[in-house]
């Protein structure tokens, strides 16, 4: 992995999400799987995607406020530079930073990862999956990864890959660390 490609995850994987006692949001993780799923498109339409972020909130949010609205990890994301909306500046946020979904759709937003980050995932499927399975690790229960992967339309063949490459590369990290204490 590359300086980019390790800055990159390791910034996907700081993404800020709402926390309230043991509860965590999924919807900005969620938002970032799906437009990795859609990584040829370069933006995307708020408006094409709202119906189906919508419905895989309501199916894998974590808590009750995970399904809230698209338009809050849409426009969120910017926050952690990842994201960028075009013509961001037509918006106006609210006292909580926030936009509302009838201005997203009225002023035909559309957002996408910011160009180094869509660049870089274009650039390697393998590294590609590797964010896919450290945000499904990140965010989501085990038991939900497989069903997550294939609501996307992700490869499940290629998932199991880099996950078996990326178990491989830290037991080997972890043999080396032990060759070397040893010595």
């Amino acid at each position: 992995m590359n300086d980019t490609q390790k800055n990159i995850l390791e910034k996907l994987l700081k993404i800020v999400r709402w926390t309230k006692d043991d509860r965590v949001a999924t919807h900005k993780p969620l938002l970032v799987l799906f437009a990795l799923s859609r990584i040829k498109d370069r933006y995307l339409s708020y408006h094409k995607i709202d119906n189906e972020m919508t419905r895989l909130l309501k199916i894998y949010g974590e808590n009750p406020y995970s399904h809230r609205g698209v338009n809050y990890p849409f426009w969120r994301l910017r926050n952690d530079g990842i994201w960028n909306i075009e013509n961001d500046s037509l918006f106006i946020p609210n006292n909580q930073g926030d936009v509302t979904h009838g201005d997203l759709l009225s002023k035909k937003a559309k957002g996408g990862f910011i160009d180094t980050y869509y660049d870089t995932f274009n650039k390697s499927i393998l590294f590609r999956y590797i964010c896919i399975l450290r945000l499904l690790e990140l965010a989501f229960p085990t038991n939900l990864h497989i069903k997550i992967i294939k609501d996307l339309g992700f490869s499940v063949f290629f998932y199991k890959f880099c996950k078996f490459f990326n178990n491989f590369i830290n037991f080997s990290k972890i043999n080396e660390s032990k060759d070397s204490s040893n010595a």
